[in-house]
C-alpha cells in the first residue's frame, strides 16, 4: 500500500472530488472496478463524510459531529455489495485513524484539519519540489485508541483490575 495513493483518497475527500477517491481506492485495492452504481456511490460517499474535518474551512468542532451516524447508513450497502475485502494493510491506517476521531471526539476538540492538510500539501509540493500527491499522512500512533474508554491521554492502554 502506498502512502501517496492513502493521501490521493484524504486529498480527494477534502476537496469532494469523488472522481479522485475512486480512482486512488481503486489503485489501492478497495475496489476491483466491477462495482456497481450503488456501492460506488455508497464508497464514495462514506469517504468524503470521513473527510468531513479536512472539507471544513475553519475549525472543525469533533464535540459536535455526526460522522458515525452519517458512515452507518452506507454500511449495509457496503457489506451487500462488496466484491473484494479491504487491503490487509489499510486495517492499521484504519485503527489509527479512528483513535485520532475518537480522541478528538471525547476530548471535544476544534482543529483547522483543512489548514494542516493543505500545509502539507503545499509544503511537500512547492518546498521540496514534488509533483505528485504528498507521501506525508497524520496518523494518531497509539494502537491503543481503538478502546476509546481503555486509553489515557498519552496513548496507553488502561488495565482495568476486575
Amino acid at each position: 500500500m502506498c502512502i501517496r495513493d492513502s493521501f490521493k483518497v484524504v486529498y480527494g475527500a477534502a476537496n469532494n472530488d469523488g472522481q479522485l477517491c475512486l480512482q486512488a481506492s481503486q489503485e489501492l485495492g478497495f475496489l476491483t472496478g466491477d462495482e456497481n452504481k450503488d456501492m460506488i456511490d455508497a464508497h464514495i460517499q462514506s469517504i468524503i463524510t470521513v473527510g468531513e474535518p479536512f472539507t471544513t474551512k475553519g475549525e472543525f468542532d469533533f464535540g459536535n459531529q455526526l460522522l458515525t451516524r452519517k458512515i452507518y447508513k452506507f454500511i449495509p450497502v457496503m457489506m451487500k455489495n462488496r466484491l473484494c475485502p479491504p487491503p490487509k494493510e489499510i486495517y492499521s491506517l484504519h485503527r489509527k485513524l479512528s483513535g485520532a476521531y475518537l480522541m478528538n471526539i471525547k476530548l471535544k476538540t476544534k482543529y483547522n484539519c483543512r489548514r494542516i492538510l493543505t500545509d502539507i500539501y503545499d509544503k511537500v509540493h512547492h518546498e521540496l519540489g514534488v509533483t505528485s500527491y504528498s507521501y506525508c499522512c497524520l496518523l494518531y500512533t497509539s494502537d491503543a485508541a481503538d478502546d476509546l474508554l481503555c486509553v489515557d491521554l498519552g496513548g496507553r492502554r488502561i488495565i482495568k483490575k476486575k
